[in-house]
């Protein structure tokens, strides 16, 4: 959880600095390599919180030992009767 934390923490702290890099541009002369620069680093962020969003726990998809039980005979589905 901590990483998951600090990963999201660097993410908007790239986007910060993306976000200071393109308003700099902006003022110091327009649409420039600096601004278009800035944009980039901002979309690399927006990438990347993507990305960490999507991850999936590996924990999640592993079969728990014990996790399917054997109901005996009560395992037929509803409806269905032993005496036909």
């Amino acid at each position: 959880m901590v990483s998951e934390l600090v990963t999201y923490e660097a993410l908007f702290g790239v986007q910060l600095v993306g976000t200071m890099v393109l308003v700099a541009g902006l003022f110091m002369g327009g649409l420039t390599m600096t601004t278009v620069a800035g944009g980039l680093i901002i979309l690399a962020a927006i990438v990347g919180h993507v990305i960490a969003a999507v991850q999936f726990e590996r924990d999640e998809f592993v079969d728990e030992p014990g996790g399917e039980q054997d109901h005996g005979q009560d395992s037929e589905p509803a409806g269905h009767s032993a005496s036909r």
